[in-house]
């Protein structure tokens, strides 16, 4: 007998209205699973936000639990110091935790979702 596989934890990004925002939290209220969202006002927020060396740092978080930015730099082949930078960048939107031993993004995947 297959056992079941665990369900995958995903945030997704995503561009929503404030109108958007509030239907998702009155679902959720009303007992209706949401999931993760991080919301942006624009698209241009997100990609602001979302650049190319951050995906790349939150890709090398997925499924390692929490890691120093010195083991960050040293397998992405980065300076620390840019590193600890674009980490507070992603902790401060709320995209990974940040604590005394590392950085650690707590889902299995990210899935961006914008229409342009």
């Amino acid at each position: 007998m297959i056992g079941k596989q665990p369900e995958m934890k995903t945030l997704t990004l995503s561009v929503a209205s404030r109108e958007e925002v509030a239907a998702r939290a009155n679902a959720a209220a009303g007992g209706e699973p949401q999931g993760a969202f991080v919301n942006f006002t624009s698209a241009e927020f997100l990609l602001r936000i979302v650049t190319p060396h951050r995906l790349n740092l939150i890709r090398a978080l997925i499924g390692q639990g929490t890691l120093s930015v010195g083991e960050l730099a040293t397998r992405l082949g980065l300076d620390a110091r840019a590193v600890d930078a674009e980490i507070q960048a992603l902790a401060n939107a709320g995209l990974v935790e940040l604590g005394p031993q590392g950085a650690q993004f707590d889902y299995d995947e990210l899935h961006v979702d914008f229409r342009v």
